[in-house]
């Protein structure tokens, strides 16, 4: 792809204005979630509200049944993987 990394430069430089001026931006960031969709404890990336303090809300967008259903089956999917890793 070349030069992916002024990408990841610009991420960080939105990221880092946004928690240093308090912008409370709502930004598309991954972290962990208590509950998606009956799955518990998986990090996913959703829009969130971002801000000096970090992470102020999770925004959940309208899903129709078929978006839930498949929410569901990436959660499950994350967090069966994760489970199987081997920390050492």
């Amino acid at each position: 792809k070349g030069a992916t990394y002024y990408g990841i430069g610009a991420a960080i430089a939105l990221l880092s204005r946004c928690i240093l001026f308090d912008e409370r931006q709502v930004l598309t960031v991954s972290s962990v979630q208590d509950q998606v969709q009956g799955v518990r404890d998986v990090a996913l990336s959703l829009p969130q509200v971002v801000g000096r303090a970090g992470i102020l809300q999770t925004l959940y967008p309208p899903l129709d049944s078929l978006e839930q259903q498949a929410l569901a089956a990436s959660a499950q999917i994350i967090s069966e993987h994760v489970a199987g890793l081997v920390l050492s």
